[in-house]
């Protein structure tokens, strides 16, 4: 049953970035960096980056108005069984990454 949840939360994550895709406006550079599900797959939380980062807001907002027509997509996609509650947030930790780099 592992390797099944491995292979669904890879499969939504690639989802929610095609999906990002056709349908931001282009004006920002936006990448689902990670995609965590409950073991029970009832919740997933999604996580983004965003350049530039002072776009990160728009995005959110757009990500959160689309969340609907996101998890239709997905649903569309996925063959069988219920699709998780998504829930978007900014990845800090690919922000504080992107610090780092920039320090060396």
């Amino acid at each position: 049953m592992k390797h099944r949840h491995e292979k669904r939360t890879e499969y939504i994550k690639e989802l929610l970035s095609e999906f990002i895709h056709r349908e931001s406006n282009g004006s920002s550079l936006i990448t689902v960096t990670r995609f965590e599900m409950s073991n029970k797959e009832d919740v997933g939380d999604f996580y983004i980056s965003v350049l530039p980062e002072t776009q990160e807001n728009a995005v959110m907002d757009f990500i959160t108005r689309n969340l609907t027509p996101m998890r239709k997509f997905v649903m569309e996609h996925i063959p069988a069984g219920h699709i998780p509650f998504l829930t978007p947030h900014i990845d800090n930790a690919e922000k504080l990454r992107r610090k780092i780099d920039s320090l060396n």
